[in-house]
C-alpha cells in the first residue's frame, strides 16, 4: 500500500522543485532585462565637463594686397624739352596721379625718358623728368614740344582777327554781399573778381561760353569742389559740339546741369579775356572759341580758388 502511493508523492514533490527553480531563474532574468534610465541633462553636462576640449588656432582672413603697376621707362640721355603751356607734374603717368608742381610756359625742363600711360585727346605718351634715383615725376606728353615758343598775351578779336594785348582790367564792381565770401563773373569784360568781406582778394580774366552755348547769368551756388578730374562730352560723336575727354585740373560745380567754373589748360596762349568768348584766331594761326558754357580759367588760377572757395559760397555772373 505504501509502494502504491509513494511514487506519485515523490513525483509531485520534483515537479515543485522544478518549478521553484524556473521562477527563480525567471526573476534573475527579468532583473537583468531591466533598462537603465536615460542620462539627465544634468549627467551629461557633468560628463562634457570631464571631457578635455582642444582649442584650435583662430584663422585669420586678409584680402591679397594688389601690387601696384609697374611703370616700364624708356629711359634716355637726359635731354631738354619746353613746356607748350602749363606743365603739370604728377607721380604717374595718368591723371589720377598726384600733382606735384607745375611749370609756366617756355619752360625748360630735363627729360630722362618716357613711358605710355594715360591717353588724354588721343596722346598717351608721357616724359619722366626726374631721375632713376629720384622718385617719378611725370609730363603728359601733350604739354612738352622740342621747341621752345614765347607765349603770347590774351588777345581781344573782332571778326575772327587778333587786334593786340587786351586792356587794362576793367574796375572791380562792388561786392555783391557785404560779408562773407562771394564771386562776381563779368560775362562782357571775361574778368572774374573774389570778394572777402566787401573787397576783392582776386581777380583775373576768363573765357566764358561760345555765343551760340552761352554761359547762363544768375545767381548760383557752388554745389561742390573737384580736382584732378576727366570732363566727357555730352554730346555725342561727330557733333559740331564733340569734344574728346578733357582733363581738368580743378573745378567748382555750379549746376546740376554741368556748369562749371573750371581750369582749362588746354587753351593755349594764355588764351583768356576780352573777346575769347567768341570766335578768334591764335597767333599760330589756329581758330579758338569760347567754352561749352562753363567759365574756363588758368590753372594757377584755379589753384588758388579750389583752396579759397568754400562749398556752399555764392556766385553771381550777370553780362
Amino acid at each position: 500500500m505504501r509502494r502504491k502511493y509513494f511514487l506519485p508523492l515523490l513525483c509531485m514533490a520534483l515537479l515543485s522543485l522544478f518549478s521553484l527553480v524556473l521562477a527563480g531563474c525567471g526573476a534573475g532574468n527579468a532583473s537583468s532585462a531591466t533598462v537603465a534610465p536615460s542620462p539627465t541633462a544634468t549627467s551629461l553636462a557633468q560628463k562634457a565637463k570631464e571631457v578635455p576640449v582642444t582649442l584650435s588656432k583662430p584663422v585669420t582672413l586678409t584680402k591679397p594686397s594688389t601690387p601696384a603697376p609697374t611703370v616700364q621707362v624708356s629711359w634716355t640721355n637726359p635731354y631738354t624739352m619746353y613746356a607748350t603751356g602749363t606743365a603739370i607734374v604728377r607721380n604717374a603717368p595718368n591723371t589720377d596721379g598726384t600733382i606735384l608742381t607745375s611749370y609756366a610756359p617756355a619752360t625748360a625742363i630735363t627729360v630722362y625718358g618716357n613711358v605710355q600711360g594715360e591717353a588724354v585727346n588721343g596722346v598717351s605718351m608721357w616724359y619722366r623728368v626726374s631721375d632713376r634715383n629720384s622718385d617719378p615725376k611725370y609730363i603728359y606728353g601733350g604739354r612738352l614740344s622740342n621747341m621752345k615758343t614765347t607765349p603770347a598775351p590774351t588777345q581781344t578779336s573782332t571778326g575772327g582777327k587778333v587786334l593786340g594785348p587786351p586792356p587794362p582790367p576793367p574796375p572791380a564792381p562792388a561786392a555783391p554781399v557785404a560779408t562773407g565770401k562771394v564771386i562776381f563773373v563779368n560775362l562782357s569784360t571775361q574778368y572774374l573778381y573774389a570778394y572777402e568781406n566787401g573787397a576783392v582778394v582776386r581777380s583775373f580774366p576768363i573765357t566764358s561760353g561760345r555765343p551760340e552755348l552761352y554761359t547762363p547769368a544768375g545767381t548760383f551756388t557752388v554745389l561742390s569742389k573737384g580736382a584732378n578730374l576727366t570732363f566727357y562730352s555730352p554730346w555725342p560723336v561727330g557733333s559740331p559740339y564733340y569734344y574728346s575727354p578733357e582733363h581738368v585740373d580743378y573745378a567748382l560745380k555750379l549746376t546740376t546741369g554741368g556748369i562749371y567754373i573750371h581750369t582749362a589748360g588746354w587753351r593755349e596762349y594764355n588764351d583768356f579775356g576780352p573777346g575769347t568768348q567768341n570766335p578768334h584766331t591764335l597767333p599760330d594761326g589756329t581758330q579758338s572759341t569760347g567754352s561749352h558754357g562753363c567759365i574756363n580759367t588758368r590753372v594757377s588760377d584755379g589753384q588758388w580758388y579750389y583752396s579759397w572757395a568754400p562749398v556752399g559760397m555764392t556766385v553771381v555772373m550777370s553780362y
